[in-house]
């Protein structure tokens, strides 16, 4: 196992960058993945600033159909390999793991360390690093592979003539500052490492604050989208949602695994040959999830300071919040999968897919 990472490594982004089909798979992706973040906007249909930005943001005719996957090519995804939901030391089917990098989860639920890469402060589903030590790993990774000062240049995952240059500066807190270029605007975005906050140097534009922040904008502002300088805010609102979740495989190099329960950052991480740990429901029948309904049918634990026992929740409910909201009824069951980097060849076990789907 590879300890450490202070060594320069071969990061996503700088690998197969000049591969026109993928980068067009990935510009298809980011249409879909923008529709889905969105889908908490009220009438999105009839948000004619929200309309009005994602025209500007991808200005090129889509494929018409979803972003789908290779069964030589991208072969782990039809194969993928079920791992322990939660386990203190590193399960045998990651051995090859050496870090997660934590978009919904963190490695610890499976006794993996975690990676810290500028996606943790930039992604706000993971940012709240607070520890001692984690603002110096941050500047770690970003002198040591180069990245400091250096455009990083996003072609690879469908964007055009868009970069992001990484600095730091010196105020009231030491600054990660992300200089953001597309052919249209230039914008800075301030990320305070030592505390694991951003704060917007304008309080009404958070673009980093998440969809709820961002469906706010869209529904007050619905009906202007003739107001350039609000089109200027709206693209930059999605364009950092969209980066949040796209750096974390952008930084990750061999021996990362990137883990979450978002669909679309599974699909991106396995057709652009990042390892991706995902949590999915697996629906009763399913001979893939036959032990954990076993479990969850028998498993019982007191809970502390109350009466009675408690079952293992299971869920009706496919949506990324079922698990809370639905747990009375035994039709689904959250599982891991394991998708290894694959290059044409079959691997890992039985689950079938035919077409993507994304939680």
């Amino acid at each position: 196992m590879r300890i450490g990472y202070k060594s320069v490594m071969s990061l996503n982004f700088r690998i197969n960058a000049d591969n026109e089909a993928l980068q067009w798979w990935n510009y298809d992706l980011n249409h879909e993945d923008i529709l889905h973040d969105a889908a908490n906007i009220k009438e999105l249909r009839k948000n004619q600033l929200f309309n009005q930005c994602l025209n500007e943001i991808l200005t090129e005719e889509m494929a018409g159909e979803e972003a789908s996957m290779d069964e030589t090519e991208d072969s782990t995804y039809f194969n993928p390999i079920k791992v322990p939901k939660e386990s203190k030391i590193r399960p045998v089917q990651l051995s090859n793991v050496d870090y997660t990098i934590h978009d919904t989860y963190s490695g610890k639920k499976i006794g993996i360390a975690d990676k810290i890469t500028p996606s943790y402060y930039f992604d706000p589903a993971s940012r709240g690093y607070t520890k001692p030590g984690v603002a110096a790993d941050l500047k770690s990774f970003i002198q040591n592979n180069g990245l400091l000062n250096t455009p990083i240049d996003l072609t690879k995952y469908g964007f055009t003539d868009t970069t992001i240059i990484m600095t730091f500066e010196k105020q009231k807190w030491n600054y990660l500052v992300v200089h953001i270029k597309t052919p249209d605007d230039e914008f800075e975005i301030k990320i305070t490492p030592n505390e694991g906050e951003y704060e917007p140097e304008d309080p009404d534009f958070p673009y980093l604050a998440g969809n709820p922040e961002k469906a706010r904008f869209f529904t007050k502002h619905a009906n202007d989208y003739q107001n350039k300088e609000l089109v200027v805010h709206g693209k930059r609102f999605i364009l950092c949602k969209l980066l949040g979740d796209l750096l974390h495989a952008a930084f990750a190099t061999d021996g990362d695994a990137v883990f979450t329960n978002d669909g679309y950052l599974r699909d991106r991480c396995i057709k652009n040959k990042v390892e991706v740990i995902h949590r999915e429901y697996c629906k009763k029948g399913d001979i893939n999830c036959k032990e954990e309904f076993l479990m969850a049918k028998t498993q019982t634990g007191g809970v502390s300071g109350k009466k009675g026992q408690k079952k293992a929740k299971v869920v009706k409910s496919s949506k990324k919040n079922g698990l809370k909201k639905n747990p009375k009824e035994f039709n689904q069951i959250s599982i891991y999968y394991y998708y290894p980097v694959s290059y044409g060849d079959q691997q890992g076990g039985s689950k079938q897919k035919l077409s993507l789907i994304h939680i």
